[in-house]
């Protein structure tokens, strides 16, 4: 998933999961205080690809 390198720089901010690329890149324009991971597709959103999400010390998902 685009934005997984990004989720251990700051355990402050939020996670927001959006489906597009272009979405993540407007919406962290708009909203630079979420990280911003995108799935790629409606199909891309599966359980083992949220595994790195899961050993955040602090998670916080906003869908």
């Amino acid at each position: 998933m685009f934005g997984l390198h990004l989720i251990n720089e700051d355990y402050q901010k939020e996670i927001a999961i959006v489906e597009s690329e272009k979405t993540a890149i407007i919406m962290s324009i708009f909203l630079p205080d979420f990280i911003w991971i995108v799935t790629g597709s409606k199909s891309g959103f599966k359980f083992d690809l949220l595994q790195p999400l899961k050993e955040r010390k602090n998670p916080i998902f906003t869908v």
